[in-house]
């Protein structure tokens, strides 16, 4: 009605003591609704809006009504984001708890036929420390979606990292009958979070462990590179299997949140990867033949060994 109104007498006259005022109303309407409205005073000449200035304010309104329709979508947007990422965040979160659960699990029912094996039990007790220490980080912060900050930075040398997961892992390999083969190069250094980078290499022996049928090899490799694609002195960790490889047309969505071919899988392990691999300036590319089995290579900017 104020629209009709307005394109009927395009001013409205109004009544300040003796002397008329003109005023002009310009409604901004969004998705049909009135939700604001231009008001010019008299002009300084007096003279009324020529047709010209009345199509510019035609477009000034219907442009304000545009970025308002705009902003209201982008704010939806915005919510929706948050909403997704925090669904992200604590699906991520419960599979990265699971993960040294799992591991800690297999150990502890070894625990009746190792009682008396007194390097078991010492290795035991230390990784149990080590595991029970991480998912306490994990519930006092997000390490494994978070940007890597200078207190959260130390230099790790890696083989001693891999030699370690790949200790707390093998007990879950046995269970499942297949062989995981260590071969970490000694002194190789790296800038990063010790936390992101087990979680890394433990979520890539699981994928691995989980495509290799019994009998199978998983094998898991340090090297230092002194020339690559992307500079000198980068580091490589390479993760071959035996399994059951995967096929090109699903080799493009095995980054994406919540993808799985597995029916009992979370679908992170390998988003969490990519997540870690950019905390740290690194790359990871993957290689695989259906039926022969896969490889993963992940590369870091190297640091000096002191």
């Amino acid at each position: 009605s104020l629209r009709r109104l307005l394109n009927r007498k395009k001013a409205l006259k109004l009544k300040k003591e003796k002397n008329p005022i003109w005023a002009v109303l310009w409604p901004v309407f969004s998705e049909k609704e009135c939700i604001a409205c231009f008001a010019l005073g008299p002009k300084a000449n007096g003279t009324s809006l020529t047709p010209e200035e009345g199509e510019i304010l035609d477009l000034v309104a219907d442009r304000a009504g545009l970025f308002w329709v705009q902003k209201r979508l982008w704010d939806g947007l915005e919510q929706m984001n948050r909403q997704a990422m925090f669904g992200w965040m604590s699906a991520a979160m419960i599979h990265e708890i699971r993960n040294p659960l799992t591991a800690l699990n297999t150990l502890i029912q070894l625990l009746p036929t190792k009682k008396n094996d007194e390097s078991f039990m010492e290795s035991f007790q230390k990784l149990m420390k080590q595991e029970i220490d991480r998912l306490s980080d994990l519930t006092l912060d997000l390490l494994y979606f978070s940007k890597i900050t200078p207190e959260k930075s130390d230099k790790i040398e890696l083989s001693g990292l891999v030699r370690r997961v790949g200790q707390l892992l093998n007990p879950l390999f046995r269970s499942k009958q297949v062989q995981l083969r260590v071969k970490a190069r000694k002194s190789l250094f790296l800038k990063g979070n010790k936390g992101q980078l087990e979680s890394l290499v433990i979520n890539l022996l699981q994928n691995s462990l989980k495509a290799v049928s019994a009998q199978g090899t998983v094998e898991i490799s340090t090297d230092f590179l002194l020339k690559s694609p992307f500079g000198a002195k980068w580091l490589k960790i390479d993760i071959k299997d035996t399994g059951r490889g995967i096929s090109p047309e699903n080799l493009s969505k095995i980054y994406k949140p919540f993808y799985s071919t597995d029916l009992l899988g979370i679908g992170l392990g390998l988003s969490i990867c990519q997540k870690v691999v950019e905390n740290h300036q690194g790359f990871i590319k993957v290689k695989s033949h259906p039926g022969k089995g896969t490889l993963f290579s992940v590369y870091f900017p190297g640091e000096p060994n002191p």
